[in-house]
């Protein structure tokens, strides 16, 4: 049996591609999407770029009618962990796993029922046989959802910690990051 160059290269690149990311505490490469409750009663819906010892810093989206929508508009807001009375990750979730198994694994099986019944055989015991993939899957999905993260007030260095994974920046930035990142937003910092 002999293999393209193409097949080989995707062998080698699936067998190196989980060691240049991290298994570790980033969730994904961006932040995830974050709903932080003020204890003054304001709302800020955000991407959490970083979480800092005392503080995150987060990337609030203008929507203002003039912002446009345009996908860098956005400030970068430092909230102190003192004026925070919850935080609930809210893009960390996905609820749309059903279409997946439905694309994937439904429509292939009736697919299977339909040619099995254009050649005589027995297209319930087909479709059936082939929906067990897509049931276990459904079965799994729903059983193992992870409730959204939430931490409420008082926001510990404990929570902070916690909270890190799901910021686009997992570790801590220096001084310097942070004051590149505020200057990227048009921003300087204001302590």
């Amino acid at each position: 049996m002999r293999f393209g160059r193409s097949a080989i290269f995707l062998l080698v690149f699936a067998i190196l591609q989980p060691a240049c990311g991290s298994f570790g505490s980033i969730v994904t490469m961006t932040g995830e999407s974050v709903t932080v409750q003020l204890q003054g009663g304001g709302r800020e819906e955000a991407e959490l770029l970083a979480v800092e010892d005392s503080a995150i810093l987060c990337l609030v989206h203008d929507r203002s009618p003039g912002a446009g929508g345009a996908a860098g508009a956005g400030v970068v807001k430092r909230i102190p962990a003192d004026s925070i009375a919850a935080i609930e990750v809210s893009g960390f979730r996905n609820d749309h796993w059903w279409i997946g198994v439905a694309l994937f694994q439904v429509l292939p099986a009736i697919g299977l029922g339909v040619a099995a019944s254009s050649a005589d055989a027995d297209a319930a015991a087909v479709v059936g046989i082939a929906l067990i993939p897509a049931v276990l899957t459904t079965v799994l999905f729903a059983a193992s959802g992870l409730p959204t993260p939430e931490f409420r007030d008082p926001i510990t260095r404990q929570s902070l910690t916690e909270l890190r994974k799901y910021a686009r920046f997992a570790g801590t930035l220096t001084e310097a990051q942070t004051e590149e990142l505020l200057r990227a937003h048009g921003r300087e910092r204001s302590d």
